[in-house]
């Protein structure tokens, strides 16, 4: 989440680089400045929520019973949708950013580190491993 929000604010040359070094300096660079910006924009406070955020009632409890996860959001929704609707359906995949790289080719320990004290929340609430 964090790699696609700084590359939709970004239009450096890094993120297309086949040198390893450049994705990863470039990527801690523009991270950084991403954890900077201002939030007074709408579209800049949306991107550094915390994903469990849209899962919680005002109380703070997870309001929903269930959370597919991105990573395989198609298997997921596939076995959602048989178990729970009854339904076979598939999701068709539309509105792919172009990146070819696997998201781990752009991170380096310290961006890693960045990255859970940043999203810690989500971290904890959706069990990724760090």
């Amino acid at each position: 989440r964090a790699l696609s929000s700084v590359i939709h604010f970004s239009t450096s040359d890094w993120i297309a680089s086949d040198s390893k070094n450049a994705r990863t300096d470039g990527f801690e660079r523009d991270l950084n400045r991403w954890l900077e910006r201002s939030l007074a924009d709408h579209n800049e406070r949306a991107h550094r929520r915390s994903q469990a955020d849209y899962v919680r009632n005002r109380k703070g409890e997870v309001a929903i019973s269930n959370v597919l996860r991105f990573e395989n959001l198609n298997e997921e929704f596939s076995l959602f949708a048989r178990e729970t609707l009854d339904l076979n359906l598939n999701l068709s995949e539309t509105g792919r950013s172009g990146r070819k790289r696997h998201y781990s080719d752009y991170l380096s320990g310290r961006t890693l580190r960045i990255i859970i004290e940043e999203f810690a929340d989500d971290f904890k609430s959706f069990g990724y491993s760090t």
